[in-house]
């Protein structure tokens, strides 16, 4: 019994949706059955005007689609060279960013190497003032080996 509820149920909400879908017989979706006029059953000069009406009417709606359709045209036009504007601001903006990348880079590989130039020349200087202290120091000091014969006689490393 459910299951006949909720199939019933189902069928009825499909239904539904269906019908909303469908739409009304009508002349046109913008059009009413108002705005649809014949000239049947008119005779002489009302017809005559009544076929010049229609006419022009037609004329205006051929006008309003060339001019819908050029209108069209001229948005994709313009719509184009916006989507081309805008690539070019990105790419501009994407190649002021890879420079400013690149100057940043750029700027820490030199302080780099001059960061390790001053640091060879530091370490070279530390080691001259301690062979300098060294020899002072002990009078049997050998630099090779970073070692001084002590009174004992042993060979201890320079501290």
């Amino acid at each position: 019994m459910a299951f006949l509820c909720r199939r019933l149920a189902l069928s009825a909400g499909a239904l539904a949706y269906i019908v909303a879908l469908v739409p009304v017989s009508a002349p046109a979706a913008a059009q009413s059955w108002e705005s649809v006029r014949t000239c049947r059953g008119l005779d002489g000069r009302s017809r005559v005007n009544c076929e010049r009406e229609q006419e022009r009417e037609r004329e205006r709606e051929r006008v309003r689609w060339d001019k819908d359709r050029y209108d069209r045209k001229d948005r994709h036009a313009r719509d184009r060279e916006r989507d081309r504007r805008e690539w070019e601001r990105k790419k501009r903006k994407d190649a002021k960013k890879d420079g400013v990348v690149a100057g940043a880079v750029g700027a820490v590989v030199v302080g780099g190497i001059v960061a390790a130039i001053a640091s060879s020349e530091n370490k070279k200087k530390k080691e001259r003032q301690r062979r300098e202290y060294c020899e002072d120091r002990y009078g049997t000091y050998d630099v090779k080996s970073d070692s001084y014969r002590a009174s004992d006689g042993r060979w201890y490393p320079c501290e």
